[in-house]
């Protein structure tokens, strides 16, 4: 089975994510970005669900970090959707992004679509 980290601080969220995506997937969560990279060094994941507002280190650092060590799958949650934004992260290493609000439908497609190729 499949081992998602999802790095996301809204409990909401997190808890959405995990009960819709566990029933396909392993799930490790952390609600802070440095969490998010301690998880990532101690636990195999395959794809990175991540935040970009984030407590501790922001979802920006996080994927430039992520990046010098791996070349997993992220997908960007965001609430920013402006062009110049979507670049920035596609350029910075994000593989997708997803604009909150977000079916969640659309996510489990983009999530399997990310792992097909991995």
């Amino acid at each position: 089975m499949e081992t998602i980290l999802i790095i996301e601080d809204n409990s909401e969220m997190q808890q959405l994510l995990i009960k819709v995506l566990s029933s396909h997937y392993h799930i490790v969560s952390a609600y802070s970005g440095t969490e998010g990279l301690l998880l990532f060094k101690q636990t195999s994941v395959d794809l990175v669900l991540l935040d970009r507002m984030l407590p501790g280190k922001s979802g920006d650092e996080v994927l430039v970090e992520l990046r010098q060590h791996t070349k997993i799958p992220i997908i960007i949650l965001t609430a920013l959707d402006t062009h110049a934004d979507v670049a920035k992260l596609l350029l910075a290493g994000a593989n997708d992004y997803m604009i909150k609000p977000f079916e969640i439908e659309e996510l489990q497609a983009r999530i399997s679509v990310q792992l097909r190729w991995s």
